[in-house]
């Protein structure tokens, strides 16, 4: 900018008036438009909110978490919550309520947005009544008068899905999207749904996604509440300071001006605003509007300001704002570096928070000053109210009481380092989040009634059969119960809640561990097996599930180590871990509000050392650092006097408060040593002069900066009240330490300063600082525009040239037969990679009834369990078979086709070409793999049957066999793929020796390998018998 000064003067000095007049209207016209490009892109500024913003991008207590998530295939969003209650108070535990309840369900999950829906009404899992096993949807299957047995000794229902006076049930959503768009229509639906047909039902929102979506859009309010609020505080300030509608005008003006700018800049880049981004508008309008007054009053005194001749008041006010260049880039640069100093931290919203502010502040010095020299020439002339340009006499006075300051700033020194043994780390996580949203209202209802929010998870290290082992699971019983009483839980789920068998009689654990594989074999037959996240077999791993209520983080601490002790006193030679939310979110908030604590280190450090380039004096620089140690002592002092409890928000307070603390600092030096040097003064500090010509402009600065905190204390958010209660405490501690400190400790010890030292070429003070800070800038992550999307190919034209439902019938002829047996290797694929083998023997029998008979092989734990079901009529019948008891079970709920057989990825439906019905096939293309030409066809589904939309077939034109299904979703996304290798001509039928199936969703597969296979070999109908089914 002085550069840019010296530059413009040289230019216009020769040129005329007219000329000057013109190339001013041109340059506003270029600010308008700059303005009005900004000011339409607003309405593309977003806003975000997640808890886990506040976490490090890496740290060993969230990579453990994520890999617990992998072991136990846990899902990774977080889930939406509605709290239904009847609005006649009615329990739930009614068949009117329970079938009301089912209707709800089916209705919600009718939604394509709809990816998982847990309820009370569609609870699976298994209930015995005298001989008859009951597996899957419960209420669809139970006689209703054992439905409260059945729901009592469930080990999930309650607290976790029904509340316990039963007024209340939850339905846990899980969404394919939770983007506010999303999530608003869904919630649409939702009360649409409930007013037209379910009047009876009051719904209440709950859960992680909407509350991040309610305090993104609260975060909206908040700006525009900020903005407008802080202008009319800035306001009532400035009528204070200037006489006439000028000043007044020019300030607000500029102020808009700089804001719209600046938030367009973020919109640009693609930034989002979130909770810290909301402060931006009030941070940069103190900045704006302090640096505003400072140039009008200066201004104002300038003589050629007053001419009517345009040229001169341009050249003047051009000299004006290049003599005074350093001493506003300083002042605007020592703020912005106690934000960079935010950039250290590895939280990527505090991180962000650094490096948007230190921008935009710089940004706005630049923009004020390219402002004020269009709007100086043509608005009228500013007049200053005669107080402001009073001499401050009686701040000489203060000089009196030097003792007392010194005293009293010792003492600060003394008891801020003492203070910090005494902080209060024992924060909570919700309680920053508005008291009046109503889904913290919902959320904190969730933690009190239905066993807690916030989730933890123990992992227990096993070895190959612990978690069958009946001890094993006493002992993880006991474990649990003892987990429930402690203070911060609200309820355990574990593996040996999910093995207990329920009945008319209640629960009980297996008695051996055949009896529990058998349980496990059974979960296994679910469409999700619920034992999936809770127990891995492979590695021999358990997971206890705990949900804590949001206590302080002591009362957990607490908690988490009470619960060491319990693991190691069932357990006392395992190895464990403990992970989860519960555990990492205190941890990190405590280690991050720790390091941006002693952040403020690191901003006097570098403030320091570029003040000895201004200075040109290391001592200069070190008394320029010495009252600006106050402002952060003085916090902690009061956070440890209050017991605030301290977060991130809260102690990233310490570096805006170390550069907004060094504005007051470096202006009264640097006027100090400009008069020392203009009177050639050698053994003589004119501090009294100084004080009583620059006291009331200091006062004024820091007045402007608190009254722009002030907004703060009136925000939706608790942590940014306490941002704002903390920030005017910096402020006026500051304001002590420049103003009373400092004059002090100068008059008490002159030498200090008037010893002779080497000196910087001041030619190089300017060059070093922006290169200083231009390293400082460019060597952290730079803004980065959102990636564009994919260009998705042009799919491939059809051709006509293949009779496809010729090709389909004879495919399906070839592989047609009346029965089949086959020896199966199973082996099931995890998404780690990791893998786990089952043998058994598969019957088949086709006709009037279609029968299955499957019996287990290996594992040793599962030999000899068989599973018969019988197809008839349209009604499918299921009978069980378990070693461990001798005894056939008849299982009366419906399997659902859509379930993987025995834990696999592998279904009924996909092994079946005829799945997907609906429309006549078409033909995609012919193409050629290898040295063999397929067909690829198309067949979509208009049916709702089937969970797929459509599929695609590969169908050898030589052999007319299916060599590939492709399975597609209701949005059109391959979900599934299944391939036949090997095929082999058997008993007139064609059979793969090999099928591979992979989930290309979950990234899971399953192989199969058939050997010994026989079809067509005349299979009887008793070999498909209850009394077969029970020949080991």
């Amino acid at each position: 900018m002085k550069y840019l000064g010296t530059t413009f003067k040289n230019y216009f000095t020769n040129k005329s008036e007219e000329s000057v007049e013109f190339f001013v209207k041109i340059f506003a016209l270029c600010l308008v438009t700059i303005f009005c490009l900004s000011f339409y892109s607003l309405k593309h500024l977003s806003s975000e909110y997640n808890i886990k913003q506040f976490f490090p991008k890496k740290h060993a207590l969230l990579e453990q978490e994520r890999l617990v998530v992998a072991h136990f295939k846990l899902q990774e969003k977080s889930s939406l919550v509605l709290i239904l209650e009847n609005k006649n108070e009615a329990p739930w535990m009614s068949q009117k309520m329970i079938n009301e309840l089912r209707e709800f369900a089916s209705d919600v999950e009718s939604q394509n947005t709809v990816k998982t829906l847990y309820s009370l009404g569609k609870i699976q899992g298994t209930f015995e009544v005298n001989q008859d096993l009951y597996v899957g949807d419960l209420f669809a299957q139970v006689p209703v008068k054992y439905w409260t047995q059945m729901i009592s000794s469930h080990p999930i229902a309650k607290p976790n899905l029904l509340s316990k006076n039963e007024k209340q049930t939850l339905f846990v959503i899980e969404l394919a999207e939770n983007s506010p768009d999303k999530l608003q229509a869904f919630q649409n639906y939702i009360d649409k749904l409930v007013k037209t047909k379910y009047s009876n039902i009051d719904v209440q929102y709950a859960g992680v996604p909407l509350l991040q979506n309610d305090v993104a859009k609260l975060l909206k309010s908040e700006l525009i509440r900020s903005v407008l609020f802080g202008l009319l505080v800035f306001v009532g300030v400035l009528l204070t300071i200037f006489a006439g509608w000028s000043g007044l005008a020019l300030s607000v003006v500029n102020l808009v001006f700089v804001n719209v700018i600046s938030l367009g800049l973020l919109v640009l880049f693609g930034i989002k605003l979130d909770v810290l981004l909301s402060t931006l508008p009030v941070l940069v309008s103190l900045m704006t509007i302090s640096l505003t007054v400072h140039i009008l009053l200066r201004v104002s005194k300038v003589e050629e300001y007053q001419s009517d001749n345009i040229k001169i008041k341009f050249l003047g006010i051009i000299e004006n704002l290049r003599s005074h260049f350093a001493e506003y880039f300083l002042a605007t640069l020592m703020p912005a570096i106690g934000f960079l100093m935010l950039m250290t931290s590895d939280i990527g919203i505090i991180y962000k928070y650094g490096q948007s502010v230190a921008t935009v502040i710089v940004l706005s010095w630049f923009l004020s000053q390219l402002f004020m020299i269009p709007a100086l020439l043509f608005l009228p002339k500013v007049v200053l109210r005669a107080w402001s340009s009073k001499k401050a006499f009686w701040s000489l006075r203060l000089l009196k009481y030097g003792q007392p300051v010194i005293a009293t700033t010792y003492s600060l020194f003394i008891f801020g380092f003492i203070g910090f043994f005494f902080l209060n780390w024992n924060t909570r996580l919700f309680d920053d989040l508005p008291k009046d949203s109503a889904t913290r209202i919902n959320t904190e209802k969730i933690d009190s009634m239905f066993g807690g929010t916030i989730p933890v998870s123990i992992v227990l290290f096993g070895q190959e059969k612990t978690w069958v082992d009946p001890q094993a699971m006493q002992n993880l019983d006991l474990l649990s119960k003892d987990l429930k009483k402690l203070e911060s839980v609200g309820s355990v789920i574990s593996t040996a809640d999910l093995l207990k068998k329920s009945s008319l009689k209640g629960s009980r654990l297996p008695a051996t561990a055949a009896e529990a594989s058998e349980s496990l074999f059974l979960f296994s037959m679910a469409e999700k097996d619920p034992t999936a996240s809770y127990l891995n077999q492979l590695n021999h791993l358990t997971r206890l599930e705990l949900r804590l209520k949001d206590t302080p983080f002591y009362t957990q601490q607490s908690d988490i180590e009470k619960s060491k002790y319990l693991i190691q006193k069932y357990f006392p030679n395992m190895r464990y871990n403990i992970s989860g939310m519960g555990v990492s979110a205190h941890q990190l908030n405590s280690e991050m509000s720790k390091e941006l604590i002693f952040s403020f280190w690191h901003a006097i450090v570098v403030i320091g050392f570029i003040l000895v380039f201004v200075f040109r004096s290391y001592k200069w620089a070190l008394i320029a650092c010495l009252p600006n140690f106050v402002p952060p002592l003085a916090l902690i002092i009061m956070l440890a006097i209050s017991r605030t409890p301290v977060k991130p928000s809260v102690a990233i307070i310490f570096s805006i408060a170390i550069g907004l603390a060094f504005s007051n600092t470096v202006y009264l030096l640097g006027k100090l040593k400009k008069v020392i040097k203009e009177k050639n003064l050698i053994d003589y500090l004119p501090v009294k002069s100084m004080l009583v010509s620059e006291m009331i402009p200091c006062l004024l600065a820091t007045v402007l900066v608190a009254s722009g905190f002030i907004v703060f204390t009136f925000s939706y958010f608790e942590m940014n009240k306490i941002f704002g209660v903390y920030m005017i405490l910096s402020i006026f501690a500051g304001a002590f330490a420049d103003l009373l400190f400092l004059p002090t400790f100068i008059k008490r010890y002159p030498k200090f300063l008037l010893q002779k030292q080497t000196m910087l070429p001041s030619k190089t003070i300017t060059a070093t600082v922006c290169t200083f800070i231009l390293v400082i800038v460019f060597t952290q992550k730079s803004f980065s525009a959102p990636a564009q999307a994919a260009v998705q190919p042009k799919a491939a034209q059809p051709a006509a040239t293949v009779d496809v439902d010729t090709l389909l019938k004879k495919s399906k002829s070839l592989i047609a037969s009346k029965d089949d047996v086959a020896d199966v290797t199973m082996r099931i694929i995890e998404k780690d990679g990791s893998v786990k083998e089952r043998s058994m023997q598969i019957k088949r029998k086709f006709g009037e009834k279609h029968m299955t008979l499957v019996r287990m092989k290996a594992p040793a734990d599962l030999k000899g369990t068989a599973l018969l079901n019988v197809i008839e009529g349209g009604e499918e019948n299921q009978w069980l078979y378990l070693p461990s008891s001798k005894q056939v079970r008849r299982i009366m709920g419906q399997q659902n086709k859509k379930a993987g057989v025995l834990g696999s990825e592998l279904t009924p439906e996909d092994l079946d070409i005829t799945t997907v019905k609906g429309s006549k096939a078409t033909l995609v293309k012919e193409m050629k793999i290898g040295d063999q030409d397929f067909a690829l066809i198309e067949i979509k589904s208009n049916s709702n049957t089937t969970e797929y939309s459509k599929a695609l077939v590969l169908v050898s034109l030589k052999s007319s066999l299916p060599s590939r299904l492709e399975y597609y979703d209701k949005q059109n996304k391959a979900v599934k793929r299944v391939d036949f290798e090997n095929y082999i001509l058997v008993g007139g039928a064609y059979r793969a020796q090999s099928i591979k199936v992979r989930n290309l969703v979950n990234k899971r597969g399953t192989d199969l390998i058939l050997s010994n296979i026989k079809s067509n070999s005349g299979l009887s109908e008793d070999e498909f018998s209850q009394r077969a089914l029970s020949r080991e």
